[in-house]
C-alpha cells in the first residue's frame, strides 16, 4: 500500500476541463475566458466561473453595440463549474447571474 497522496487537479487543469465541458454543451461559444476561480472551503473542489459569448436571441440593444462589431448581436454568459480536484469530474454547472449596482 502506498503512502503517497493522490495527485490533485491543478488550477490550469481545472480551467481547461471546465472550458472543454463548456464547449461540448455550447459548441457555438466564442471568446471563452476564465472570470473567477475559487477553491472550496473543504479543499475538495475547484469552482471555476467562465464567461463566453453566444448569439443574443433578444438582440443587442446597447447604443454602443454598432461600435463593437465583433460582439454585435452576442451576449456574454457566465457559468460556474464545480470540479472534483481528485477525479477531475465536473460535478455541476450553474448559471452565474451578475449583480447590477
Amino acid at each position: 500500500m502506498s503512502d503517497e497522496a493522490p495527485t490533485l487537479l491543478t488550477l490550469p487543469q481545472a480551467a481547461k476541463a471546465a472550458a472543454n465541458y463548456l464547449l461540448q454543451i455550447y459548441p457555438g461559444a466564442q471568446q471563452v475566458r476564465v472570470e473567477e476561480v475559487e477553491l472550496s472551503d473543504d479543499d475538495f473542489y475547484w469552482m471555476i466561473t467562465l464567461g463566453f459569448l453566444l448569439p443574443d436571441p433578444d438582440g443587442n440593444h446597447s447604443v454602443l453595440a454598432p461600435l463593437v462589431p465583433a460582439t454585435f448581436g452576442l451576449k456574454r454568459i457566465y457559468r460556474i463549474f464545480k470540479i472534483d480536484r481528485q477525479s477531475g469530474e465536473i460535478r455541476s454547472m450553474k448559471i452565474r447571474e451578475l449583480m447590477c449596482a
